[in-house]
């Protein structure tokens, strides 16, 4: 049985449809990018590339052969009759033989690539995020801590600094206070990585333009 997967690059379908050895021939099985996504035609339900069960799959399929050849041969060999005389032909056996390690070998070497990493790279990085917008950050990401920030603001003098020193703890822990709460929800590794990059983004143009407005309103006051 030949399966047919469809391919969804971000929000556009390939027009045409592959098959497994047609997908790692293209090359889109190398790509981690969440943005491409497979199904197998008739199936609702878009998978990202990375995480398709292909080995499971394509060994449903591979069951299913060796099954069907183990009723059509009676002995390694297929063996057919011709003028009252038997000949022995391995061409098929052999064929079949060959796909099989070669979808085995194809699969290993898929999983060699992209091998699925435990924890994030960015734990130990500062997060511009958590820094610039704290509570707000910390919310998103089921924190809910930085919440006595708004307090502390409400406090003469004592909760400016307070205040300032959570904004640096978050700034430098943020990562790994974020990666622990997602990890207990079941989010990915990329995902998280993606999360936090969007957030520290964001955090750092925030950061920028205070710094500006700061400046301006300094000078503006000066002169």
């Amino acid at each position: 049985m030949n399966r047919r997967y469809l391919v969804k690059i971000e929000n556009t379908i390939l027009p045409q449809s592959y098959s497994f050895d047609q997908l790692i021939d293209e090359g889109l099985l190398d790509n981690i990018d969440e943005n491409i996504k497979v199904k197998l035609e008739g199936d609702s339900v878009w998978i990202t590339a990375r995480d398709y069960p292909f080995s499971s799959v394509e060994n449903v399929e591979d069951n299913i052969s060796d099954t069907t050849n183990s009723r059509q041969y009676t002995s390694p060999h297929s063996i057919s009759h011709f003028g009252g005389q038997q000949r022995i032909s391995d061409t098929q056996c052999t064929h079949q033989n060959e796909k099989s390690k070669n979808f085995h070998n194809q699969s290993s070497h898929q999983r060699e690539i992209h091998p699925q990493p435990t924890s994030p790279s960015i734990l130990d990085t500062w997060n511009w995020g958590a820094f610039t917008l704290s509570w707000i950050w910390g919310v998103c990401n089921g924190i809910y801590r930085p919440l006595c920030m708004i307090v502390c603001n409400f406090i003469p003098y004592f909760g400016v600094l307070c205040s300032l020193s959570i904004c640096v703890y978050l700034g430098f822990k943020g990562n790994k206070m974020a990666w622990t709460n997602a990890r207990q929800k079941g989010i990915t590794v990329y995902s998280f990585e993606r999360t936090q990059a969007t957030w520290n983004i964001l955090g750092l143009i925030l950061f920028i333009i205070s710094v500006l407005l700061a400046v301006i309103y300094v000078l503006y006051i000066i002169f």
